[in-house]
């Protein structure tokens, strides 16, 4: 009889061992929880039959009420002896939790019996939370996220707007509040990678940050991260989270989303990263913008189709550089005079200029459309060598900055029309 309770015993520990874990999976669940108190109910077999509800107890044993006297057996709650606790009957007679029986060491037969109970109305659905002593139920997601702030940042080099304050709000839809606790916001950041200029780009691109994230390494949730404790991502009383949205340098459109522990959305929110107010450099009879008897771009490539963007008052510099440079060479006595051939400006949303689509910076400057190459090579169409001092007199008297750059094959005029660096 003792072996057949001691299996018996033996079996419905580990269903109970069984049971709990079976309840870890739901925990990570981003869902609505509501948790009450886990109390237990302690009554004799073979003696009194009363029954005491007891709210205090502790790893070590039971501490109070008609509970005190199992203390010094520590067969309630601590899982030191397989007999001591087991779980059955989820939700038994009809209401209440499992039981746990007790005895004691010198007898063969049980003493009495500790029932676990969750203070619900209605049992459907409930479980127990060892960890925190207490039982949860999970409820439909009545909450809601939103994303609000600005739509537009400039790239982080060289810019002071480089970061862009984004707000969550949290609202409870069954109040049409904010939720009465915390919650917490999770945020995570996507790029389209072909955008901003950039005809190239894969999983690589870099993403921007959020809060003190510099660089998102994913597009999984960036911010406060799935680890993360304290007070980072959690809602104020009125609901909402403010963070920061932190540009790369790359030129893009960005998409900020965010959910909540309880929501029943994702909101998403679009940001663009761009220097405003870039525009193609205009057609002009002074300079060239394709090759010679070609439809080429002059600079142009696979992964950077559109090169030659400047802002209005660059592109008014650079026209009037260009039409000294030929009015000089007509009243210099050449018929034909050469047209400045315009090499790289700046992409159509401006930021870094990647020639190697590697999203690094092997071409200086070029990211705020105030800077452009003029050829000054043996290629057509190139300022020859005898010009130089004159370019260079011409380009300083219109208050532009000109360095001379390049090897011996792609040597060219760097110009700064605004006479400052970007």
């Amino acid at each position: 009889m003792v072996g057949w309770m001691q299996k018996h015993r033996r079996t419905r520990w580990l269903g109970g061992l069984f049971v709990v874990l079976s309840f870890v999976a739901p925990l990570v669940a981003q869902a609505a929880v509501v948790t009450v108190p886990l109390t237990f109910e302690y009554s004799e077999i073979g003696g009194p039959q009363y029954t005491t509800t007891v709210a205090t107890y502790d790893a070590a044993g039971c501490r109070e009420g008609a509970m005190r006297r199992c203390e010094d057996k520590r067969y309630c709650w601590t899982g030191n002896d397989v007999y001591a606790l087991w779980h059955f009957s989820i939700g038994g007679n009809g209401a209440n939790g499992d039981t746990c029986y007790w005895r004691n060491e010198s007898s063969s037969g049980w003493v009495g019996s500790i029932r676990f109970v969750c203070a619900f109305q209605d049992y459907s659905g409930f479980r127990y939370n060892l960890n925190n002593k207490t039982c949860e139920r999970d409820v439909p997601d009545t909450l809601t996220i939103t994303l609000s702030g600005g739509t537009e940042v400039e790239p982080s080099k060289g810019s002071d707007i480089k970061t862009l304050p984004i707000i969550a709000t949290v609202i409870d839809q069954s109040t049409k509040k904010p939720p009465t606790n915390q919650v917490k916001v999770h945020v995570s950041l996507t790029v389209d990678p072909k955008t901003g200029g950039h005809d190239h780009g894969d999983s690589t691109r870099p993403r921007g940050g959020i809060a003190e994230v510099e660089t998102c390494a994913t597009d999984s949730e960036c911010w406060p991260g799935p680890q993360s404790t304290g007070s980072k991502g959690m809602t104020d009383g009125n609901g909402q989270v403010v963070f920061n949205f932190n540009a790369p340098e790359a030129s893009g459109t960005h998409t900020i989303s965010a959910t909540c522990d309880g929501c029943s959305n994702t909101a998403t929110k679009p940001v663009d990263v761009k220097v405003s107010d870039l525009w193609p450099i205009p057609g002009s009879v002074y300079y060239a913008l394709t090759e010679d008897g070609s439809s080429k771009v002059i600079g142009s490539t696979t992964n950077h189709t559109s090169n030659h963007y400047l802002t209005t008052a660059a592109s008014m510099k650079l026209w009037r550089l260009a039409a000294d440079f030929y009015n000089d060479q007509i009243q210099n006595g050449i018929a034909k005079p050469t047209l400045l051939h315009l090499n790289d400006a700046s992409l159509k949303w401006g930021g870094v200029f990647d020639l190697d689509a590697d999203w690094d910076e092997p071409h200086k400057e070029h990211r705020r459309g105030t800077v452009v190459d003029v050829r000054a090579n043996s290629s057509p169409g190139a300022i020859s060598a005898a010009d130089f001092d004159a370019f260079n007199k011409m380009a300083r008297k219109l208050r532009i900055d000109p360095h001379f750059e390049g090897g011996s094959t792609n040597q060219h005029f760097h110009l700064r029309l605004l006479n400052r660096p970007e």
